[in-house]
C-alpha cells in the first residue's frame, strides 16, 4: 500500500471523519480536526520562531496537550495492537496533522520547508510563520495557484515577540489562527484538498510496493504541474533572462535572519569589503576575479537599500 494511503486511513481510524459544506456550497469528506494547532520540530534554521511557536503550543490544551496526547494515543494503540511506534507525544506526525486544523510550518535550513507540503497532503491547513517562504506553481512566483485559497501566513515577528517568545506585544500564534471565522476554516479546508492534487507525485490509492521503486510513472499533480511550468519557461522570457542573470556576479547571504535584517549594519559591512576590494582592484587593475566580487558587493548593498532583502 502507498505510505499516504496508510496514514490517511489510520488518521481516519483514530479521529474520524466528517463532511463539510464551503461557502460555495461545495461538500467534501474530511478527516475529523479535534487538533487546533499542530506543531513539533527541532530547533534549527530560525531557532528563535521555532522556539517561541513550540513553547506557545505546547502550553495549550487544544493542540495535542497532555490530555489530547492520552486520548488519542490510546485511540491509536486500540485501533493499531500491532503497530510499534513511541506515542509519548501523541499518533504518529503525519497522522497528528492529518487530524488537526492548522499546522504551524516555520522555516528550516531554507525558507520553504517540505513541512508546508506535508500540511496539504495531510489535509491540515498550513499556516507559513515565515516572512519569505512561498509555495511552488504559486501566484507568488507567477504561477497559477493561489495559496491564500489553502494556506494563511503570520509574520515572524508576531510570533518571536508573542507568548511563546519575548511576549513584548506581539499578537503570537493561536491568537491570530482564532480570529479565522467557521466560514473562513471550511473554505481553506476545501482548498488543501484542492491543492493536495497538486502536490502529490503520485495519485491517491493503493499499492502493492512503492510505486517509484516499481518503475511506476508519477501520475500525480506535481508531475503535470511540473511539466507546465517548465513549459511556460521556456515558451516565455524567463528561461533567457534566468540564463543571463547566471552569467553575472551574484551576492550570496551569508546569515540566516528571522525577522527583520538590521541593514544598517549589514550594508556597513558590505562597504567596508567593498573599499578594500576596490583597493586591491586598484593595486592589480587586471584582476578579474576582484572586479567580479567587487560587483557582487555592490549587489548586495543595492539589495539591502532597495529593500529586495527583508531578512
Amino acid at each position: 500500500r502507498e505510505p499516504g494511503a496508510v496514514w490517511k486511513d489510520k488518521a481516519a481510524r483514530t479521529f474520524g471523519t466528517a463532511n463539510i459544506t464551503t461557502p460555495e456550497g461545495r461538500t467534501t469528506t474530511i478527516i475529523n480536526k479535534p487538533i487546533f494547532a499542530y506543531y513539533t520540530g527541532g530547533n534549527h534554521g530560525c531557532v528563535n520562531v521555532r522556539s517561541a511557536i513550540g513553547k506557545e503550543v505546547m502550553n495549550d490544551e487544544r493542540c495535542l496537550g497532555q490530555a489530547q496526547r492520552r486520548e488519542f494515543a490510546d485511540k491509536f494503540k486500540r485501533a493499531f495492537p500491532r503497530d510499534r511506534v513511541d506515542l509519548s507525544r501523541g499518533p504518529p506526525r503525519q497522522v497528528s496533522m492529518s487530524g488537526a486544523q492548522f499546522c504551524a510550518c516555520p522555516e528550516g535550513d531554507s525558507p520553504s520547508a517540505k513541512r508546508q507540503y506535508d500540511a496539504v497532503v495531510t489535509g491540515c491547513i498550513p499556516v507559513l510563520v515565515s516572512n519569505d517562504a512561498v509555495y511552488a506553481f504559486s501566484t507568488e512566483n507567477q504561477g497559477s495557484m493561489d495559496p491564500d485559497s489553502f494556506s494563511l501566513r503570520v509574520s515572524e515577528e508576531s510570533v518571536v515577540a508573542g507568548p511563546g517568545g519575548s511576549n513584548s506585544g506581539g499578537a503570537g500564534l493561536l491568537a491570530q489562527l482564532e480570529k479565522a471565522s467557521p466560514e473562513r476554516v471550511a473554505s481553506l479546508q476545501a482548498g488543501v484538498e484542492d491543492a493536495a492534487w497538486h502536490y502529490r507525485y503520485y495519485s491517491e490509492g493503493s499499492y502493492p510496493a512503492d510505486p517509484l521503486l516499481d518503475s511506476r510513472f508519477p501520475d500525480g499533480g506535481a508531475t503535470a504541474m511540473l511539466i507546465k511550468e517548465l513549459e511556460r519557461r521556456v515558451g516565455g522570457g524567463r528561461a533567457k533572462a534566468c540564463a543571463t542573470e547566471r552569467m553575472e556576479p551574484h551576492y550570496f547571504l551569508r546569515f540566516q535572519y528571522c525577522g527583520a535584517a538590521n541593514v544598517a549594519r549589514e550594508v556597513g559591512n558590505l562597504e567596508r569589503a567593498l573599499h578594500q576590494k576596490q583597493a586591491g582592484l586598484e593595486a592589480r587593475p587586471g584582476d578579474h576575479k576582484l572586479a567580479s566580487e567587487i560587483k557582487a558587493l555592490q549587489k548586495g548593498i543595492d539589495a539591502y537599500r532597495g529593500k529586495w532583502i527583508s531578512r
